[in-house]
């Protein structure tokens, strides 16, 4: 039972991420091409927003959907939690990140492993 639960958590984190995710990198782009038509460099701040939101609310949205839909139990407080962890991994990566040189094509695979285990932590903190 629980382990079908930290299953369930971990893919509806990772689809829900990666849905969201592409739509905030759309709408940024479009927005970016609309309201800042001679923009060069600045113009991808709106994308970068986009997708780091739509990666955030999609894992929190994608858990607690596929939690609910699915009938387990403390849906609502796994997405409570993860909502915490994800916003941890989002804020905490790029700076990491920063420190090690030529370590940006690194960022989306760990982004993704973070997902993962943000939702089995959440999903665990909730069960115990």
């Amino acid at each position: 039972m629980h382990r079908t639960s930290y299953i369930l958590a971990a893919i509806g984190s990772l689809g829900g991420a990666f849905l969201l995710c592409l739509l905030g990198i759309e709408l940024g782009r479009q927005y970016a091409m609309r309201f800042m038509p001679n923009a060069e460099l600045e113009g991808l701040v709106p994308p970068t927003l986009g997708g780091a939101i739509g990666i955030w609310l999609g894992a929190v949205l994608g858990c607690w959907l596929l939690l609910r839909l699915c009938a387990q139990s403390q849906a609502g407080r796994t997405a409570w939690f993860l909502s915490g962890l994800v916003l941890l991994g989002l804020v905490g990566f790029p700076v990491l990140l920063s420190f090690a040189p030529g370590s940006a094509a690194l960022f989306m695979p760990i982004t993704g492993l973070w997902l993962v285990v943000a939702a089995l932590l959440a999903r665990r903190m909730v069960l115990s």
